[in-house]
């Protein structure tokens, strides 16, 4: 099983191990593939979730976890860490179904408040930011947060509101206005 598309590997981490080896054979740095798309996974309703793109009249489908089935690849040396991130159009809200495929996938909205969180979490490992989609939901899951905010004025003199769009986890649990990024 060579990972070629005539002698594909049946796992992800098959083929983790197959592009490492491709790297340290071409005597490449970890890092020479970062956000390449280095793995394609042919999915099937027997060992993946199929979704059906929400978009009226498309007829493609996306995978729950592989998404469009190229993952591209990230490595961290300094944490001796390489993984696979596949974009998923879906929400990521326990068993919702709503999907889009790679065409239509900006009609996700994200989570503001975990999307920061991420953002604070990466730099503090000198990592890539994570990307959008680990934290997209749809318009059912998502709710503007519309608490006032006490010391700033919008550009009409008006107290601001928060305007956060937030998951169900963090609309009642997020500090409004609050970036972690600002205090790294």
């Amino acid at each position: 099983q060579s990972g070629s598309q005539r002698a594909p590997v049946a796992s992800c981490d098959k083929a983790q191990e197959l592009v490492e080896e491709y790297l340290k054979h071409r005597g490449l740095p970890c890092n020479s593939l970062d956000g390449k798309i280095a793995i394609k996974v042919t999915c099937r309703p027997e060992s993946c979730r199929l979704l059906k793109c929400c978009e009226a009249g498309c007829p493609n489908q996306v995978c729950k976890t592989h998404g469009d089935g190229k993952g591209k690849y990230y490595s961290n040396n300094d944490l001796m860490v390489s993984y696979h991130h596949f974009q998923v159009g879906s929400c990521q809200w326990g068993d919702c179904d709503v999907a889009y495929c790679p065409r239509h996938t900006a009609k996700m909205g994200y989570c503001q408040v975990c999307k920061m969180n991420g953002d604070a979490q990466a730099h503090v490992i000198d990592q890539n930011c994570p990307e959008a989609d680990l934290f997209s939901f749809c318009s059912q899951h998502l709710t503007r947060c519309t608490e006032k905010l006490e010391d700033e004025e919008d550009e009409n003199g008006n107290t601001a509101e928060c305007g956060f769009d937030c998951c169900p986890s963090c609309i009642d649990e997020h500090r409004c206005g609050y970036d972690p990024c600002d205090y790294i």
